[in-house]
């Protein structure tokens, strides 16, 4: 079913967010730690065009045509090179650190959405309605939902899923087994990911997304 057209610029402009902030956060973190490479590669930049310029199929092919029919897909990804940290930071810690900003970043994307949402409507802002008060509602509420949804999947411990690098770089050197499983088996488990994650992920992401804005709006006192 083609949504309509509010509907898709909404959808878009959600991943186009998640997608920017969540690579600003890869490039930002290794910055910090000492890899110039994002920084050499023009990636430290919230500017969403350095995304699309950078991964048109990914940020805005893929993501357009997906929210014609009311879905959130879309990728990027961004240049670092772990070894070009600091020295007296070890490599495996630097590789967690800057990959699991991506995940945290959506995290604090759904926050916000969240704040967002529910003060408007404390404010007396609803969903409905042609306004654009009740449009960035919406998208407040898209962004909860979505940023929820993209964290839980990029955790998962599946190449090239921030995930596999977070779980591999945490895990003491005496399991380096399951990282060459998971490494030697990445194609299998990434397409069984593609196929099942939606129906097994998204309603996890639905329940964490309501009581997260339940929460905000209990904190602030909205009904």
């Amino acid at each position: 079913m083609i949504a309509d057209v509010r509907t898709i610029i909404l959808i878009y402009f959600t991943i186009l967010i998640a997608l920017t902030v969540h690579e600003f956060a890869h490039a930002l973190t290794a910055d910090r730690l000492g890899d110039d490479t994002p920084r050499r590669a023009g990636r430290l930049s919230l500017n969403p065009f350095m995304i699309i310029k950078e991964q048109p199929i990914g940020a805005l092919v893929v993501p357009l045509l997906a929210a014609t029919q009311g879905a959130m897909i879309g990728w990027a990804s961004t240049p670092v090179n772990f070894s070009n940290v600091r020295r007296g930071i070890p490599v495996r810690r630097a590789a967690f650190l800057i990959t699991a900003a991506g995940p945290l970043s959506n995290v604090l994307l759904a926050i916000v959405g969240a704040l967002v949402s529910v003060g408007l409507v404390r404010a007396g802002y609803g969903a409905r309605g042609e306004d654009w008060q009740s449009a960035v509602v919406v998208l407040a509420t898209m962004m909860v939902q979505s940023n929820i949804f993209l964290a839980l999947f990029n955790l998962l411990p599946v190449s090239p899923l921030d995930g596999y690098t977070v779980a591999t770089s945490a895990l003491p050197a005496k399991f380096d087994g399951v990282a060459r499983f998971l490494e030697q088996y990445s194609m299998v488990l990434f397409i069984l990911v593609v196929i099942f994650a939606g129906r097994v992920l998204s309603p996890i992401a639905f329940d964490l997304s309501r009581g997260l804005v339940r929460g905000v709006a209990s904190l602030l006192g909205v009904a």
